[in-house]
Order: structure tokens, then C-alpha cells, then sequence
């Protein structure tokens, strides 16, 4: 009985796993972000940047300064 009730959780798990995958990548992107110059550090991210965003269509001017991506511990 504790058996079967383990490997019905586990599947049960393992489906819902894969329909979320399934749906995550059906979904489009709102927008995309495109950098086509400025600084970048290694390990510390962008100090200033410009570029386009691209959101229904059409193209809007951005400017990046002080964007960090990494995390020190």
C-alpha cells in the first residue's frame, strides 16, 4: 500500500513537472532587450550601456548604468 502510494506521488510529480516545462515554452516573450554597446567588467557586470527594446513591435531606445549580474558570496 505505502508502495504504491510513493510511486503514484512520484509520477504524479513527474507529469506535472513536464506540463509546466510544456507550457513555460509556449509561452512568447513580452520583450526583448538588445545591447549593442557600452563597458562590460568581468564577474562585476555593465557600468553604462545603450541599446534597443523591442516590445509590440516596435523599437524603443534604453540606457543601462551600473548593472551587475554577478553575486559575491
Amino acid at each position: 500500500m505505502r508502495r504504491g502510494l510513493i510511486g503514484l506521488v512520484a509520477v504524479g510529480s513527474l507529469v506535472s513537472l513536464l506540463v509546466g516545462l510544456v507550457l513555460a515554452q509556449a509561452k512568447k516573450a513580452d520583450a526583448i532587450l538588445t545591447l549593442t554597446e557600452g563597458s562590460v567588467a568581468v564577474g562585476i557586470g555593465v557600468s553604462a550601456g545603450a541599446g534597443d527594446a523591442r516590445l509590440s513591435g516596435k523599437k524603443h531606445p534604453v540606457k543601462v548604468e551600473g548593472c551587475r549580474w554577478a553575486r559575491w558570496a
